[in-house]
């Protein structure tokens, strides 16, 4: 019963981003005025996206080891060499990530804009971080 539940989560999910996108591309453009009509073709699009790498992942899940770590499976044989690749792209990924929010924030405060969103989610990253370093190591 909870893997065909998991089994339907990331559609039911991918479908529900799809529509938000969809949903959210249409309000910006009406709400930008009479100017800019809103584009039912960038709604179309925004969710074809979401859409096409929901199948991508779908149909490769069974296929793909890689395509499994992104849907949130485990392959059913341990690899401790895939393992490691994993961790050092999570790694480098989180690593890259912190770079470019360090840059946003640095260039909104240069333009004179509000560095708040961008502060908070360094926090937030910072905290994640130090709490999973702290959750490893006290169960090391």
């Amino acid at each position: 019963m909870t893997s065909r539940w998991l089994r339907w989560l990331l559609p039911g999910v991918g479908l529900l981003v799809g529509f938000l996108v969809a949903f959210l591309v249409t309000g910006r453009n009406v709400s930008a005025g009479p100017s800019r009509p809103a584009s039912v073709l960038e709604a179309i699009l925004g969710m074809a996206l979401v859409v096409a790498f929901l199948l991508a992942m779908w149909f490769l899940d069974g296929r793909s080891e890689a395509a499994m770590r992104l849907t949130g499976r485990e392959p059913d044989e341990r690899d401790e060499r895939l393992e490691s690749i994993n961790r050092r792209a999570l790694a480098r990924t989180a690593q890259v990530m912190a770079l470019i929010l360090l840059g946003a924030l640095i260039v909104a405060n240069l333009a004179g804009g509000d560095t708040r969103p961008f502060a908070a989610f360094g926090a937030v990253l910072a905290m994640v971080y130090m709490g999973c370093f702290g959750w490893y190591r006290w169960r090391s």
